[in-house]
């Protein structure tokens, strides 16, 4: 029997040019609202051409989801063009969820979207922040269909990658999907290394990507009704070195900021970053990836805990810890709560006691890790994280895998 050919893959192309008038077509506007931001894609699309080592699979995967990035950004700024009263909406007094990777996060996050008194970030609305052409009001949002194919391909593709961290179609996940449509935020780079594009974003001021998050926020809340006094409930690790620019852009917000030991948190989102990388690029080493994230993040963290000295423990400001977000997180919440000056209503703790008991840790399969597989000793991640651990001291041996 004769050996089937083996199918070659279409080209990849990150010319800035050419993935622009590609998502203009599509779009069918020319507008991203920002005369600026091209000059943002070029340097992202730059640095992917020349530093990842993108595996022919992974460059379509993303060539489409940049694709996808601008065709939304360009649907989203017709709109705002079309209806200026989104611009009206109120988004200032958002729960913000940040800390470290794997410090609780997520977990912290999905619960408190279950309160049916909040908005939550859903996943098929992040992956897709405009309308689709076509949608019939009063029918299921066709969004909601490309999000389940989504999971599902990701489930097949990368297992290891669920397990670190589930995407699901209907549950809320990180604002930092929304933040990459500025081409200008961290969390760009997690596709693999691109230092130019981390050392660009890293040295600009950050506020005007929480007024566009803001902005992203009011379109999402119009399509939704309106705020009917809703908050929303944001999330991401990246926001550790924004607190200053979250506040500015949310001056009614509160940030619940999760902590854990380092040395466990390191390596567990070495091995995330390691398994995020090889979905685009080929033979990833995570001894590279262990020195790379170790000093993006510590960094990072350093210029939050900066941002907090002058912000003098600014109120708005939630210390919470994973072992309170595993052991009580009733009580966290409360916490949050309080100081947001929400009620805890009967109907939010229900809804909170049943996530928690339909998820337990590990449900999507457990997530294995450790500090010799990513190059990196105890020491090299005390001393990078020192600051924080002084500032902290409560965290340190408290990791509960």
């Amino acid at each position: 029997m004769a050996e089937q050919p083996v199918q070659e893959l279409p080209a990849v192309d990150f010319g800035a040019d050419t993935r622009i008038a590609a998502a203009v077509a599509d779009a069918g506007y020319d507008d991203f609202g920002d005369a600026g931001f091209t000059d943002n894609v070029r340097a992202y699309l730059n640095a992917i051409a020349t530093e990842a080592d993108i595996s022919p699979l992974g460059g379509l995967r993303l060539q489409h989801l940049v694709h996808g990035l601008l065709v939304n950004r360009l649907r989203y700024h017709a709109d705002l063009t079309a209806h200026p009263q989104i611009g009206l909406e109120d988004v200032s007094d958002p729960i913000v969820v940040a800390g470290l990777f794997r410090t609780g996060t997520t977990k912290l996050q999905r619960m408190l979207s279950t309160d049916p008194g909040v908005q939550e970030l859903t996943f098929w609305r992040l992956l897709n922040v405009a309308p689709l052409r076509g949608a019939v009001p009063g029918e299921p949002d066709p969004r909601i269909a490309i999000a389940r194919e989504f999971v599902d391909a990701m489930a097949s593709q990368s297992p290891e990658f669920m397990a670190a961290h589930p995407w699901v179609a209907d549950e809320p996940d990180e604002d930092s999907l929304l933040l990459w449509l500025t081409f200008n935020h961290l969390a760009g780079g997690s596709v693999g290394y691109i230092p130019t594009f981390v050392r660009r974003v890293q040295a600009r001021d950050q506020r005007p990507n929480y007024d566009y998050l803001a902005g992203i926020l009011r379109y999402m809340q119009w399509q939704d009704g309106g705020r009917r006094d809703r908050p929303w409930v944001l999330k991401s690790p990246t926001h550790v070195g924004s607190v200053e620019p979250i506040l500015g852009a949310f001056p009614r917000a509160t940030i619940a900021f999760c902590h854990r030991d380092p040395t466990v948190v390191v390596p567990s989102f070495v091995r995330l970053f390691e398994i995020f990388w090889g979905l685009f690029g080929n033979s990833v080493d995570p001894r590279k990836v262990g020195p790379v994230m170790l000093e993006l993040w510590s960094a990072e963290m350093l210029k939050g805990l900066e941002q907090r000295d002058r912000l003098d423990d600014d109120p708005r400001i939630v210390d919470v810890y994973y072992d309170d977000i595993v052991a009580d997180p009733l009580d966290v919440i409360r916490r949050v709560y309080d100081q947001h000056g929400r009620a805890l209503t009967p109907e939010a703790e229900n809804a909170f006691v049943g996530w928690e008991r339909d998820n337990p840790q590990h449900k999507h399969g457990k997530h294995a890790y450790s500090l010799e597989s990513c190059g990196l000793t105890e020491d090299q991640v005390r001393a990078a994280f020192a600051p924080y651990v002084e500032r902290f001291p409560r965290i340190r041996g408290r990791g509960i895998a």
